[in-house]
């Protein structure tokens, strides 16, 4: 008769899987990876909530934002002019101004960057990090926008979902 074979045991590693060098690569990646999109979101959550102190620490910036999330709430049209459809304030990214060609009026495009919705809703064509607004200069009243400042801008929407100047205001100089 032929003796019962048992199968051999199975061999056993060398050594446990935390200690190979490539678990601890992974280990130190995942922790560096996470500490840097922590990082992110903590920078911007500390922008959010200074743009946030910056409205309740100026009266006129607290009564403006008010009255225009007022209209954005009550839809309301004054003597022919559109309520805006959403207020942000952000960061000037970038600012540019068309020259007047044929007598039409120049246009202004302005991108704020890691925008914070005050009141309203986004376009689809907005992004968490970047929204661009085309509009009348003139609605700036004052020095053009500078890259580094922080603006208050309220925008009307067209059928297409493109944003448009409806209200901004400087709430800071850039950090120098």
């Amino acid at each position: 008769m032929a003796a019962a074979r048992t199968p051999p045991p199975p061999a056993a590693p060398d050594r446990p899987f935390w200690r190979h060098p490539v678990f601890g690569i992974a280990v130190s990646s995942a922790a560096a990876a996470l500490l840097f999109f922590l990082t992110l979101w903590l920078q911007g959550e500390n922008e959010r909530r200074a743009q946030q102190r910056m409205i309740e620490d100026n009266p006129r910036l607290r009564d403006l934002t008010a009255g225009l999330r007022s209209m954005i709430d009550s839809r309301a049209e004054m003597a022919g002019i559109k309520a805006p459809a959403a207020l942000w304030i952000g960061r000037i990214s970038e600012y540019k101004e068309s020259s007047a060609i044929d007598g039409s009026p120049p246009i202004a495009i302005v991108a704020l960057s890691r925008p914070a919705l005050l009141a309203g809703t986004a376009a689809p064509k907005d992004s968490p990090n970047r929204v661009e607004i085309a509009g009348d200069p003139a609605i700036f009243q004052g020095p053009a926008p500078v890259k580094g400042e922080t603006w208050i801008i309220a925008v009307r929407r067209d059928s297409e979902g493109r944003n448009s100047l409806h209200t901004a205001v400087r709430a800071s100089q850039p950090n120098r």
